[in-house]
């Protein structure tokens, strides 16, 4: 469990103090054992807390952006509770029942120990033109619902989109819902769906996103959560990356499909520890479709599906290291199937990597003592099957390249291209262990070798 700063602790105690006493005298509609309480106040004072406490990036938003905002203070509020508490107040503008739905004019605020549910068959438009979004220190929960932008540019900001917001692990629950036209920026805070557990708001679990449509956003950002869990989703048409992990622990990802992504990556691990990236469909984009980065560990991507991409596939950089490729079809990609730009330890394993028009598999500056195996791949029609420069370990075995002829091994690997041949003669597996530029015929390859080496990544391993 992390433990929060104290300064970060006392900021946020303070904004949420701050928030609370001020705006108008509230009004309560009656949920339960509990009132729902609704305020209205400047949405600067939020803001500026939020930038001191958790980093956030909404400098535009304070300087630009809406002077009144909505506070749900307490309770646990329903659409309909919210709109009849706003009504009560003389303001059946900020929130208001029309033919598609609801519509949100304001800024929302969910501020710490309240909570709003969308529910089911429900629908909320948030107003572009006014600067609607919603941002939670509580709890909001989409469930079987639908979220959307409409309207014309907001005049204070250019290219503002509404967005949903939250801070604390469990500030934000996605399920069986549709949500389009949000996000905007370089922030990733209000990219379209921001998730970030910091500070004081940093304890447990993280809810999971299931079941999901998310289209014409700029991105989905999970920032520092442990237990992530993203399956069943359709990311379709993102302006930026559509899914983005960074910090967290324990994160699966599964069952996903990526379409026309038109960002930097489909999907980007940064700094995660221990991820699961399986039964994943990526269908084609702009850009990369996966990046992991930034001493990201313990991470295995199976059995996905990869294609159609204009940049390399797959990228594995910046330290990243015991991560496991294996079972995954790499096809079709422009930029090249697999990269591995000075990263750590990786093993890739009973792989079809073929019809790319970079090279197969393409390793640049490994770390200081890392390995890449490479072992009982399918390399076939790429531009070229396996390109190596700047070297550490590489053990090339039982890989299949009889239709990547003539182009087998390039960069400093073409110079080992007579050892990897003699290997093969007779029609044997070849199993060739390169260091550096000089390599050697191995000994015979465990049937388990990927396992192993994947499990005792860190460790010294045998070649």
């Amino acid at each position: 469990m992390r433990m929060p700063d104290p300064r970060t602790f006392v900021r946020l105690l303070a904004a949420l103090a701050c928030v609370a006493t001020l705006g108008a005298p509230p009004v309560s509609a009656q949920d339960g054992d509990e009132d729902v309480v609704l305020t209205t106040s400047s949405l600067r004072l939020a803001l500026m807390q939020l930038a001191t406490s958790v980093d956030a990036n909404v400098s535009e938003l304070i300087e630009a952006g809406p002077g009144e905002a909505l506070y749900l203070q307490s309770g646990d509020a329903t659409l309909a509770e919210l709109t009849d508490a706003a009504r009560a107040q003389g303001m059946e503008g900020a929130l208001s029942r029309t033919e598609q739905g609801l519509r949100l004019t304001r800024p929302l605020v969910v501020l710490q120990g309240a909570r709003l549910d969308i529910k089911p068959g429900q629908t909320l438009t948030l107003d572009r033109t006014r600067g609607a979004f919603i941002l939670a220190l509580g709890t909001v929960t989409v469930d079987g619902a639908t979220l959307r932008s409409d309207g014309r540019p907001y005049d204070g900001i250019p290219g503002f989109r509404p967005f949903l917001a939250g801070v604390g692990q469990r500030s934000i629950a996605i399920t069986d819902s549709a949500l389009s036209g949000l996000g905007y920026g370089g922030s990733s805070f209000t990219g379209g769906v921001f998730v970030g557990a910091q500070g004081l708001l940093g304890n447990g679990s993280a809810n999971a996103l299931t079941g999901n449509t998310f289209q014409d956003l700029r991105s989905v950002t999970l920032s520092q959560l442990d237990d992530a869990e993203v399956r069943d989703n359709h990311f379709d048409v993102f302006r930026g990356t559509a899914l983005k992990l960074e910090d967290g622990a324990q994160a699966a990802i599964t069952d996903n499909r990526f379409s026309g992504t038109r960002g930097a990556h489909a999907l980007h691990l940064s700094g995660v520890r221990v991820a699961e990236i399986a039964q994943n469909d990526f269908d084609f984009g702009g850009g990369k479709a996966l990046r992991i980065d930034d001493n990201a560990t313990r991470v295995t991507l199976a059995d996905n599906d990869i294609a159609g991409f204009e940049g390399t596939a797959v990228t594995v950089a910046e330290g990243a290291g015991c991560v496991r490729i294996t079972d995954n079809r790499v096809v079709r990609n422009i930029g090249g199937g697999i990269a591995l730009d000075i990263s750590g330890d990786v093993i890739l394993d009973r792989n079809m990597i073929a019809t790319n028009r970079g090279a197969g598999l393409a390793i640049n500056g490994q770390a200081t003592g890392s390995t890449a195996f490479v072992l009982n791949n399918e390399f076939d029609g790429n531009r070229m099957g396996v390109r190596g420069t700047g070297l550490a370990t590489v053990r090339l075995a039982h890989n299949d390249l009889s239709e990547q002829m003539p182009r087998l091994l390039a960069g400093d690997l073409d110079q080992v291209t007579p050892t990897y041949l003699e290997a093969a003669r007779g029609g044997a597996p070849a199993d060739i262990v390169v260091e550096k530029i000089s390599a050697r015929i191995s000994d015979s390859l465990r049937k388990d070798a990927a396992a192993r080496a994947f499990d005792a990544c860190g460790d010294e391993e045998t070649l």
